[in-house]
């Protein structure tokens, strides 16, 4: 879980905190981490162009948005997959 440089960074940059303050940040830290990956996937040429952070908790509707299509060479519509 701490393999990537950012994370082992993140708790060096913790320890010299004073631990008032160290325990706000795991908190906040913790719930970045809850995160999960999600593709955005053109809705004309399938490819999945974009990469966002979604929330762990399920939602009922899917995000949909305008974004450029490397592939199309123009503006399509976006869907969320997983």
């Amino acid at each position: 879980m701490l393999g990537t440089p950012c994370q082992v960074g993140l708790i060096v940059r913790l320890t010299s905190l004073p631990k008032y303050l160290m325990r706000v940040k795991i908190k906040v830290t913790e719930a970045f981490m809850a995160q999960k990956k999600a593709s955005l996937a053109c809705a004309e040429c399938g490819s999945r162009n974009y990469s966002i952070g979604v929330s762990s908790n399920p939602k009922p509707t899917r995000l949909e948005v305008n974004k450029f299509c490397k592939h199309c060479k123009k503006y399509t519509l976006h869907k969320e997959t997983r």
